[in-house]
């Protein structure tokens, strides 16, 4: 848990940025590679599409957001269902995105859903490995790259978490 505290701390410190060139797409396909063995022990169909998406950002907290996202759809996602990865320039915006088709959050819990240690339910507990800090830092890394992160869900049919940046000159 100190591990989490600390790194929702550096997503938040602008001074603890170490701003590169990177590619969304490179990140994520690194991202996917670490997490595709666990997907597949979970009986999960685990697709990208990984379009080219450049940008300056500190390439360890990007990563750690990206994990982050998909980690969440690992956990609570069910045997056999589906997860995507994408990765895109669209208009004046770099965008992340991670969908499943997994049991979804009920709309009470959206508006909550980025605050340090909310769960929106009993299955989502340190017993499952968790925090409840983890879309924290999700939010905090993307906004401290002057982007937001953002979270639709559906109950009964899956959830969709983007992270999305603003495209540089």
């Amino acid at each position: 848990m100190l591990g989490d505290v600390l790194a929702l701390a550096r997503g938040r410190s602008r001074a603890a940025l170490n701003r590169v060139p990177v590619d969304l797409a490179q990140i994520a396909r690194q991202v996917i590679d670490e997490r595709r063995i666990v997907a597949q022990q979970h009986g999960l169909e685990l697709s990208a599409d990984l379009q080219p998406a450049p940008m300056v950002a500190d390439e360890r907290l990007i990563a750690r957001a990206m994990g982050n996202l998909l980690d969440n759809a690992l956990k609570y996602t069910g045997e056999g269902s589906r997860i995507h990865v994408s990765t895109e320039v669209s208009g004046a915006r770099i965008v992340f995105t991670v969908t499943d088709d997994g049991p979804g959050i009920a709309d009470e819990h959206l508006p909550s859903i980025f605050e340090p240690f909310y769960r929106p339910d009993d299955s989502r507990s340190r017993e499952t490995g968790g925090t409840g800090l983890g879309l924290s830092i999700v939010r905090g890394i993307a906004e401290n790259h002057g982007g937001t992160a953002s979270l639709a869900s559906t109950l009964g049919q899956g959830t969709r978490a983007t992270i999305s940046f603003p495209q540089q000159p």
